[in-house]
């Protein structure tokens, strides 16, 4: 493993880097590739999201807990729905 530093941040490995910013390793990789480190995590699953008492530190992550894809829950924040979405998954989860 070799350490990386992004941010400011030092990480052990791609994989830990990758878990900071609630992407896979090989999509670090990919951005380190193109060099395009300075937009990793800007996008749609990289948010915060909160609601009803839960608070998730990215989107994707959000949408890996209630079971839906991250477009679902950008879609219920877009349409002021997300309290709706995370109450009925919460409780059939």
């Amino acid at each position: 493993m070799t350490p990386i530093t992004h941010r400011g941040v030092t990480y052990p490995s791609l994989a830990a880097l990758g878990r900071a910013y609630g992407r896979h390793r090989n999509t670090v990789r990919a951005a380190i590739i193109a060099g395009q480190m300075d937009t990793l995590g800007n996008g749609i699953g990289s948010v915060p999201v909160s609601s009803g008492g839960h608070h998730w530190r990215f989107l994707s992550a959000c949408a890996r807990e209630l079971g839906v894809s991250p477009q679902a829950v950008w879609d219920a924040i877009e349409n002021g729905r997300l309290d709706t979405l995370v109450a009925r998954r919460m409780v059939t989860a």
